[in-house]
């Protein structure tokens, strides 16, 4: 020890001490392991070796057992026994002394239909044991394997356990003593495995022998450690129970073939002294050999080697305490150490000239951290960073700017003090998707200023990281309130343009039809005394009204969406239609293509008429001097890959409708799905509305391609069906007009409507009542039925502003007159109770307005019975 310092030779002596200890130690275990693993796999092979003597043991005693069982089961007395079972035969062979100078414990006679036609028992206590007979009878009754085997010969050999007592089994057909039949039945003979059984075999085998069921071994037992060996498939298995003794152990099968018994034998381990004695001493040897060797080596090292590592590492000792990197160290000779010397002083070269960069860098860092620090402070973005509990370790000047706080209040707070309740969520969400790596492009959250303003800012963020671990993370964020403000300011009046222009429409078109209607009433009021003229204006005026109410429907269609009334179409054949009806007359070339089998489509065939009505007119408009027009039908499943529009993902089929007429100007392609935005000199405006709500509808959606000079194309996608094209319905055939008996109950809010509909009912032979809401219409129901004249029909407006409706009243009416039929009439017959009535309790629809003609068909085939006419 030199100044509290252990020297390198007390260490080199200490750790060859220790080598050699371990060595000896390690030398001396694995010694022992591999001697004592010798001689207990001796030990495991003996023990297998006396199990194969004790198998070989019981083989020879259960054919000698199965070999008296055929001298007997192939004797004619025996064979003419079961037939006769005369007593002569049973007097002077089926005896107790009989059985015990064959060594048979049981003997069972059965004939062929598993009846015991004899049972006898060598021991006289053992006559009394007749659960011993019947189990040993219900294990080889007619129909199983173990009988089966057992009448064809040679018969049946094996063990089996009865009564809870393992016995051996022989079992023959008894057959005449040439070995011919018919057999009579089956010959059984039972040899307990009993202790004095077991005893005479130990003196044979060289040890004891048991022989038991294997549903009696134990969990956590030796038996069962060998248990699990054989069922991996070895035949033998030998496993030491001690320092004493070895176990072998063998599993035997029962007469079903299933392994079910467990023979086991034990034999004395082997011991070895002078083996023992033996391993000490190879040790011992080994031992004082190592430590030879050892002396050896620390004295080579200590003259050649330890000496000039430590004049070596004084010189360089001197470098360290003096911090003098231009001093050298100098070690005569040629080694490895000489040369250590020499890397040493290039090692101090190198230092010296490191230090001069280092100097330099430093001086360029400081001026770097000084414009880096001056960036951050001045940058108009706000930058700061977060340690991984989300306090806030670093804000620049714009940071504190914007929420007003100073750089002392907001380091070391957490950041979701300044985050506004209602976007907290959203930033936790974030920070935790950027700390786990993931990709995190922006995220926009809502933050409140010290004096309580909000403000919106777009954050992007990344980890930080130091020595390979996660110190926190870094967010760039940008103030977008103000931009924000001015897009909302701008959407809204595109909003209220877009608005003000659908008012415009409605209002143009509305007020033109109203002109026909109202022009043509006065026409016909003038003209009363001439029938033919005043009817003539009077068919004017409803057509004119014909056109509102398409118009109408159009603009419920793309403002509040329908429910279809869906079948199963044939895209097709519904295309080649639409197609001649809307180009009859026109010089448009038409062309339709379909690429492979098409599926029908899920769709309301009159919606879906309509649409394409919308897009093919307006293809045809496009090309006032005639051109062409090709429609391509392909299949396609729509998914996140191949997305089309707004089309809910799976099988569609696409419908492709391109022009070559002029194309759209790029300045309309904005506006194409404004209700009321149209280039047409004529025209409303909302065909491509209409058709673009309509696909949404269904699922599916509409898309627009269109370059200017170069033609139009649309694409349409619809879903397709499941199962086959809905087949149309034949028409009913018309009944003719006449007075009906009948009782019509009216529900409406507006009383105009109501009386005009009472009038055209009663016009029709119908007794009418009116009421304004549901309430009404439930009292006026219970009274006429109070006065045993009850309503055979009643109609119910869907909606009644501050009252009960139809979606209630017709619930109420059926909670307490569950017969009563009621038909839904609505102003909006976009309403998805106009489309699925029958779901909401209703027998029929009648979507408003509606004329003479459709209320009478309405009522007539709602009426049940049918009223006489």
């Amino acid at each position: 020890m030199v100044g509290g310092v252990m020297s390198l030779r007390t260490r080199l002596s200490i750790v060859a001490l220790i080598a050699l200890t371990v060595f000896v130690a390690a030398f001396y275990v694995l010694t022992g392991v591999t001697i004592d693993r010798t001689y207990a796999r001796v030990d495991n092979e003996s023990a297998q070796r006396q199990v194969l003597r004790a198998h070989s043991y019981m083989d020879y005693v259960l054919g000698a057992l199965g070999s008296t069982c055929s001298d007997w089961a192939y004797w004619d007395d025996t064979y003419q026994y079961v037939v006769d079972q005369n007593p002569a035969y049973a007097d002077s062979n089926l005896t107790p002394s009989s059985l015990a100078t064959i060594d048979v414990d049981i003997m069972v006679v059965l004939d062929t239909s598993g009846k015991v036609v004899s049972a006898k028992f060598q021991t006289l206590a053992n006559q009394t044991l007749d659960d011993t007979v019947a189990d040993l009878v219900k294990q080889l009754r007619p129909g199983t394997a173990p009988w089966t085997q057992a009448m064809v010969h040679p018969g049946l050999t094996g063990y089996i356990e009865v009564e809870k007592r393992v016995v051996m089994v022989a079992a023959r057909p008894i057959l005449t003593s040439a070995s011919t039949g018919p057999a009579r039945g089956v010959l059984v003979f039972v040899r307990y495995l009993d202790d004095a059984f077991f005893a005479g075999m130990a003196e044979t085998v060289g040890g004891p022998v048991t022989f038991q069921p294997v549903s009696q071994v134990q969990p956590d037992t030796v038996e069962s450690r060998a248990l699990a060996l054989l069922t991996q498939g070895q035949s033998t298995v030998g496993l030491p129970t001690g320092t004493d003794e070895v176990r072998g152990f063998e599993q035997h099968t029962d007469l079903a073939g299933n392994p079910a018994f467990l023979l086991a034998t034990t034999a004395k381990r082997t011991q070895s002294t002078e083996i023992t004695q033996l391993k000490r001493i190879v040790v011992l040897a080994t031992s004082m050999i190592g430590f030879l060797l050892a002396a050896l080596a620390i004295f080579v090292f200590n003259h050649t080697i330890l000496k000039r590592v430590t004049s070596l590492g004084s010189q360089v000792a001197e470098v360290g305490h003096t911090s003098d990197l231009a001093l050298r160290v100098h070690l005569p000779g040629s080694d490895e150490l000489s040369q250590l010397a020499t890397d040493v002083n290039t090692t101090l070269e190198s230092l010296q000239q490191t230090q001069r960069d280092k100097d330099r860098m430093a001086e360029e860092l400081e001026r770097d951290r000084k414009r880096l620090h001056d960036y951050f402070d001045h940058a108009h973005d706000l930058i700061f960073a977060l340690d991984t509990h989300g306090k806030v370790t670093l804000v620049n000047r714009s940071v504190c700017s914007v929420l007003g706080y100073d750089e002392k209040d907001l380091l070391g707070r957490s950041i979701l003090d300044v985050v506004s309740p209602d976007s907290r969520e959203s930033a936790v969400r974030a920070a935790a998707a950027i700390e786990s790596g993931d990709t995190v492009s922006t995220t926009i959250i809502d933050v409140l200023t010290r004096d309580g303003d909000r403000r919106t800012l777009d954050v992007s963020g990344q980890r930080l990281w130091d020595n390979e671990q996660l110190t926190g993370t870094f967010y760039i964020a940008r103030d977008i309130t103000e931009r924000l403000r001015m897009e909302h300011e701008l959407l809204r009046n595109q909003s209220l343009e877009s608005l003000g222009m659908l008012a415009a429409g409605i209002a143009h078109d509305f007020n033109n039809v109203l002109t026909v209607v109202k022009g043509n009433i006065s026409l016909a009021d003038s003209s009363l005394e001439e029938p033919t003229e005043s009817q003539h204006y009077l068919e004017v005026a409803r057509i004119a009204a014909d056109r509102a109410q398409a118009l109408a429907g159009q603009l419920l269609t793309f403002s509040r969406g329908g429910a279809p009334v869906k079948e199963n179409i044939d895209v097709e054949s519904i295309i080649q239609e639409v197609a001649r009806f809307t180009l009859s007359g026109s010089n448009v070339a038409l062309q339709v293509s379909v690429d492979g089998v098409l599926a029908a489509v899920e769709g309301d065939r009159n919606q879906l008429f309509q649409m394409l009505q919308n897009i093919i007119l307006n293809a045809r408009d496009a090309m006032p001097s005639g051109g062409a027009l090709n429609i391509a039908l392909r299949s396609q499943t729509v998914s996140e890959e191949h997305p089309i529009g707004f089309a809910a993902p799976g099988d569609c089929v696409v419908i492709q409708i391109t022009d070559t007429g002029p194309g759209i100007a790029p300045e309309d392609m904005k506006l194409l799905f404004d209700p009321f935005f149209t280039t047409k000199p004529s025209g409303h405006g909302v065909g491509l509305a209409t058709a673009r709500s309509i696909a949404r509808r269904h699922g599916g959606d509409l898309l627009i391609e269109s370059a200017a000079g170069k033609g139009t194309t649309v694409q349409l996608c619809m879903p397709v069906a499941r199962g086959p094209v809905t087949q149309p319905k034949a028409a009913k055939p018309e009944r003719e007009h006449g007075s009906a008996t009948g009782r019509l109950l009216v529900m409406d809010d507006e009383q105009t409507v109501a009386d005009v509909t009472c009038a055209m009912a009663r016009r029709l032979g119908y007794e009418t009542t009116a009421v304004p809401d549901g309430e009404a219409a439930l009292t006026a129901y219970a009274q006429a039925v109070t006065e045993q004249h009850p309503f055979d029909l009643v109609i119910m407006d869907l909606t009644v502003p501050g009252g009960m409706g139809g979606r209630e009243a017709v619930q109420r009416l059926h909670e307490l007159y569950p017969d009563a039929r009621v038909i839904v009439s609505s102003g909006y017959s976009d309403d998805a109770s106009i489309a699925e009535y029958a779901q909401r309790g209703f027998i029929a629809s009648l979507s408003k307005p509606y004329t003479m003609e459709q209320l009478e068909r309405v009522l007539r085939e709602s009426s049940s019975p049918p009223l006489s006419s």
